[in-house]
């Protein structure tokens, strides 16, 4: 937890350092080049401060000694420490431990060696934090640095000897209480970020899809959390592309989470995903199917909605995706996404045909509209023509022409033109 107060934190208190990992000369290269853009000077040279100190006492551990020291070391304030320290633990650089004691509190400092270029450009967050903070010729330079394309040809045959070929332990010998005794030697750890992602949310989502949990298997969490932290996806939203991350043999790719992630990362944002900003939250139109019903458009993710028309059963991934689609390409919000898949699961007996959503996407989109009432007059007065073969020949949405109402639709249509009209002029009241 970061604790940012700065009276609590004294140049008296005293701090000692422990190596928690080797840390070699090609680390420095890495911190220097790749964590350094991304740390910002001052705690890159906390870092290299500490280490330079843990250096200097030829061991693992340094005897205890003032903040004051480093502060004349760096000539930086306290409240530069404090937050240059702060940025080497957010990037799993340093682990900070704490004691309090009556005269002056003590801190253990852990130092952690940094990735490998490979770990690193391999982690995304990190990778989307560097390319953030340099321009892209520099990212590109960087990247070629630790470029490794060494390779022996194909001409040269590998000669080496095994393991077995030379050497021919005794095991009936050996001291079994070495193979068996405690191993403390010090070994290279690379630092990572504690990262924070709301998983109760997550995994309470998924309990209607009747999702085996042999479907995630591995590093799943830990790649969710990364791709979550990267591209500031909630957990409503992280599940969603989970979902449509599913094939429909139930297996899960990694691949598709992470493109749904960054497509994910790149809509629109509105102030709240399921209604525009100046939509009502409650309905009283004097319908109350109509008020249900727009409730409904605003309140649900649009695969909610579409488990919801499907008998509460999960849609395939062929749906999932495309609602991913519509919510990464276009600037819709949920609400008028639901209204679209509604529109065209009436139209279309039941069916997505992806052109024909598309389309009428793209229609709504540039009619600029954002809220569902308007969503559902807009689509309502559409008209398409269906081939011989079935399929969908959508006409323009700039309707030139007009579906016959039938008796029920027309009276939503009046029922929702009446409750626009009333909402404006109630708009006009309040100014």
């Amino acid at each position: 937890m970061v604790n940012s107060n700065v009276e609590n934190f004294k140049v008296s208190d005293t701090y000692e350092i422990i190596s928690g990992s080797v840390i070699t000369d090609f680390d420095r290269k890495i911190l220097s080049r790749l964590y350094q853009p991304i740390l910002g000077h001052n705690a890159f040279a906390l870092f290299m401060t500490l280490w330079s100190e843990l250096e200097g006492e030829r061991s693992i551990t340094t005897m205890a000694r003032t903040h004051s020291r480093i502060i004349e070391l760096m000539q930086c304030s306290l409240s530069d420490l404090l937050i240059a320290r702060h940025r080497l633990e957010a990037m799993g650089l340093l682990s900070t431990y704490f004691k309090k004691d009556e005269l002056n509190d003590s801190y253990i400092y852990v130092l952690k060696a940094p990735m490998s270029p490979s770990d690193f450009y391999n982690y995304e967050l990190f990778a989307v934090l560097l390319k953030e903070s340099m321009s892209e010729t520099e990212y590109q330079r960087t990247k070629m640095y630790f470029n490794h394309n060494a390779k022996v040809s194909s001409e040269y045959e590998n000669i080496s000897a095994n393991f077995n070929e030379i050497f021919h332990p005794n095991m009936k010998d050996a001291d079994i209480s070495i193979i068996n005794g405690g191993n403390n030697s010090i070994g290279k750890i690379s630092g990572t970020p504690q990262l924070s992602f709301d998983f109760a949310t997550f995994y309470d989502g998924l309990k209607d899809y009747q999702i085996s949990s042999k479907t995630f298997e591995g590093d799943f969490e830990k790649t969710i959390s990364i791709l979550a932290n990267t591209y500031q996806i909630s957990a409503v939203e992280m599940r969603n592309i989970v979902l449509g991350s599913i094939d429909r043999e139930g297996k899960f790719s990694v691949e598709k989470l992470k493109s749904g992630a960054r497509a994910m990362s790149k809509r629109p944002k509105f102030i709240d995903k399921g209604t525009s900003t100046n939509q009502p939250t409650n309905f009283n139109t004097g319908n109350g199917n109509l008020d249900s019903k727009l409730k409904q458009y605003n309140e649900l993710d649009p695969i909610d909605f579409l488990t919801l028309k499907n008998n509460n059963i999960l849609p395939l991934s062929v749906d999932c995706n495309l609602i991913e689609d519509l919510k990464g390409k276009t600037s819709l919000p949920n609400s008028v996404i639901n209204v679209l898949l509604d529109y065209v699961l009436q139209a279309q007996d039941g069916k997505l045909p992806r052109a024909f959503v598309e389309k009428c996407a793209g229609s709504l989109q540039r009619k600029k509209i954002n809220d569902s009432y308007e969503a559902m007059l807009y689509l309502n007065k559409t008209t398409s023509v269906v081939r011989k073969d079935g399929t969908v020949n959508p006409k323009t949405l700039e309707p030139q022409e007009t579906i016959e109402p039938t008796q029920s639709n027309e009276e939503l249509m009046a029922e929702l033109r009446q409750y626009r009209k009333e909402v404006k002029n109630s708009g006009k009241n309040k100014g």
